[in-house]
């Protein structure tokens, strides 16, 4: 049997109900919308709907320039266009939304904690992705699945191209400018023993994120996100040691020299991890004052 099509008006009504209308307003809208211009009893009439609410629900979207109404005694309602009124809508959204982006801007920063936060929703992990990188200072590094990091490539170049140095472990061949590439040492059947793809990222050994998402990205299996600065500093140093470890992987795979290998070794110690903000703020925190004679003694020179 085949589904009936879906009701415009419905989905109209939806639509409009999601935009902050109540449902009785996108009602009337969509009645106006779709019919000749009428009284507020005619419309009541037309969608069985009690005239007091209805009269309500237009002078409220009056207000919101959804309708205009006639002068005189027998008020007639019509709609306004729908791309001149969503328009109307969008400029106003933004307005609001700069002058909210500009009156938060001057609050504090949060400070880190050691909790452990759960993100639920594919734009939730995208969003706390996105901003990660655009709060780097120093380091980033980035280990990610094939599908998922198509999504955001142009993300980490940007990233890269502001002096940031970006560390990205990949599982197959794949051009991201001004990065360090690495290609995961190949395991057989890896992605297949995996059902979703993984995002993780940690950045400063401030703060980091392990997202496992669904195949096809859209949804989440599991993901979290913590500033802690302990077990940031935990994770950091082992994602650089798993990344040094497919560097000489890649090596001995090629049959490279002895010296080749080395190299390879060496670049972990070659990463400055006690230079990152977040290693300085742990150890800020463990030890507030390493030495609390020293300002007893420049005072007393």
């Amino acid at each position: 049997m085949t589904p009936s099509p879906p009701d415009p008006s419905r989905l109209g009504n939806e639509a409009l109900v999601e935009l902050g209308f109540s449902p009785l307003e996108a009602r009337v809208y969509v009645e106006l919308l779709t019919g000749a211009p009428r009284t507020g009893y005619q419309i009541a009439h037309a969608i069985d709907k009690p005239v007091a609410n209805t009269y309500k629900a237009i002078k409220s979207l009056e207000i919101r320039g959804a309708v205009m109404v006639t002068a005189g005694t027998k008020r007639v309602c019509r709609a306004v266009p729908y791309d001149k009124l969503l328009g109307r809508l969008d400029r106003e959204f933004r307005s609001r939304r700069d002058r909210a982006v500009e009156a938060l801007s001057t609050l504090p920063a949060p400070a880190a904690d050691e909790g452990v936060y759960d993100l639920r929703t594919a734009d939730q992990v995208s969003e706390r992705f996105r901003l990660m990188l655009e709060q780097a200072e120093d380091q980033v590094v980035v280990d990610a699945f094939p599908q998922v990091l198509t999504l955001f490539t142009d993300d980490i170049e940007r990233c890269a191209a502001r002096g940031i140095q970006v560390t990205l472990k990949v599982y197959e061949p794949i051009d991201v400018a001004g990065v360090d590439l690495i290609l995961a040492h190949p395991r057989p059947n890896l992605m297949e023993r995996w059902p979703g793809q993984w995002l993780n990222i940690v950045v400063d050994s401030s703060q980091h994120m392990l997202a496992f998402l669904t195949r096809d990205c859209q949804g989440v299996l599991r993901a979290i996100w913590t500033d802690s600065r302990h077990l940031t500093a935990i994770y950091y140093c082992g994602i650089r040691a798993e990344t040094t470890l497919d560097r000489v992987g890649a090596v001995l795979q090629r049959k490279g020299t002895h010296a080749e290998i080395k190299a390879a070794f060496d670049t972990f110690g070659q990463v400055d991890f006690s230079g990152t903000p977040g290693r300085r703020e742990l150890l800020a925190s463990y030890s507030p004052d390493p030495d609390p004679t020293h300002e007893k003694g420049q005072d007393e020179q």
